[in-house]
C-alpha cells in the first residue's frame, strides 16, 4: 500500500539520501529488537510494530536503491538495457 507513493517520492527526493536514512531507520529496528530479545521483554505485539515499521521502510528503501543503480553508471551505454 505504501510502495506506490514511495516510488513518487523517490523520484522527488535525493535518492543518496533516501538510502542512509532508511538504512539508519533499520538498523535503529533491528537495534530494538535485538534489545527486547536480549532482555527477554519481546511479545508478540513487538514483533508486529516492528515488522511492520520495517515494511514501511524497506518499500521506500527499494525503489530508491534500484533508481540509485542508474544513476551510478557514468555510460549509458554500460546499462543492461537498451532505450529505444
Amino acid at each position: 500500500m505504501f510502495s506506490p507513493l514511495a516510488g513518487v517520492w523517490v523520484d522527488r527526493w535525493n535518492r543518496h539520501r533516501i538510502l542512509v536514512v532508511t538504512q539508519i531507520l533499520s538498523m535503529i529496528q533491528a537495534l530494538i529488537l535485538a534489545l527486547l530479545v536480549l532482555t527477554d521483554r519481546i511479545l508478540v505485539w513487538h514483533i508486529i510494530s516492528l515488522s511492520l515499521a520495517l515494511g514501511m521502510i524497506n518499500a521506500l528503501d527499494t525503489p530508491a536503491r534500484q533508481s540509485f543503480v542508474v544513476d551510478m553508471i557514468e555510460r549509458r551505454e554500460d546499462l543492461g538495457m537498451r532505450l529505444l
